[in-house]
């Protein structure tokens, strides 16, 4: 079967599908339309003290992928305006744990297509040189993902913070902080910075046990995932995700997290095409549960594996 040109087409395509293809759910919604909100409040305020956003989300939750989405959107908003496209309107650019200031700035830079990004020069020069850039380019949002590496209490990290500060209060560019459950704690720790970044957005887990609107949106969202694998061709049946048994099963392994589910799903729809299945089945997500999930911290056994009472 995996020597088959189609099934490797098709279980190519479900690895990809729920990574690629965006599944409308309301809390990721409200995210987008704030943080529109945001750039709306802070356009023509260039060289004016800004205040920013910040966004705590547990890994794998899908912050990322809202970010993208928000991304597109803006796209599709200059389209729909007559205006031309824009690949510097929304700039993302993920921090690691040991960036200092001037990888900060030159990695900004580098995604301004900054052709000297790499010179040998202050971060200062660095400094001023994106203020110029995002009032040429037209950039809108600058993103800074996985804010949590900058917890470290490192001298660098320290002065990444410190010009973030900076970045607002010279009003260089709108700027958004994205992080893990771990940015919780780095916004506790930098107080003056978290005061400059207003109201906090998080993307909470749902929790269908405790209210019946959280339990329609896990269905409505799992739903829409077995939807799409049919749709887009990966299978010519649902795999009875919302069934009732299914839905707890896939409430323990992502805690909540629609994220999760999309990601945990998404792997087992490949398998099951990759071993001929014609929908996921209990066995393909159990497989991803022990393999993958487990691993990550996400639970500590499996509930595929087990019998529904």
């Amino acid at each position: 079967m995996p020597g088959n040109a189609e099934v490797r087409r098709r279980s190519s395509l479900a690895a990809r599908l729920l990574e690629d293809e965006w599944i409308e759910h309301a809390p990721q919604r409200a995210i987008i339309d704030e943080l529109l909100r945001y750039r709306d409040d802070t356009q023509d305020r260039l060289g004016r003290p800004l205040s920013g956003r910040r966004l705590s989300q547990f890994s794998q939750a899908g912050k990322s992928r809202t970010m993208e989405q928000l991304k597109r959107e803006m796209a599709a908003e200059r389209e729909a305006a007559g205006l031309p496209p824009n690949p510097y309107q929304v700039v993302i650019v993920e921090l690691d744990r040991r960036m200092t200031l001037k990888a900060f700035y030159q990695e900004v830079l580098k995604e301004l297509d900054d052709e000297f990004w790499n010179e040998k020069v202050s971060a200062k020069v660095l400094e001023n040189r994106i203020a110029d850039f995002v009032r040429r380019l037209g950039v809108e949002l600058l993103i800074a993902d996985e804010v949590q590496h900058l917890r470290s209490k490192a001298k660098e990290a320290g002065e990444v913070t410190d010009r973030l500060k900076v970045f607002l209060d010279k009003g260089v560019v709108p700027l958004v902080l994205v992080g893990d459950e771990d940015s919780v704690e780095f916004f506790r720790i930098n107080g003056k910075l978290a005061a400059r970044l207003g109201r906090p957005l998080e993307l909470t887990p749902l929790d269908p046990q405790r209210t019946k609107g959280d339990a329609r949106l896990f269905k409505l969202f799992c739903g829409a995932v077995d939807d799409l694998l049919v749709t887009s061709g990966v299978f010519g049946m649902r795999s009875g995700l919302t069934d009732h048994a299914m839905l707890d099963r896939l409430l323990k392994v992502s805690s909540g997290h629609v994220g999760r589910v999309a990601r945990v799903v998404g792997i087992a729809a490949s398998d099951a095409v990759w071993r001929g299945a014609d929908r996921v089945e209990p066995y393909d997500l159990s497989k991803v549960t022990r393999e993958y999930a487990i691993g990550a911290g996400w639970l500590t056994d499996d509930p595929f594996s087990a019998k529904p009472a």
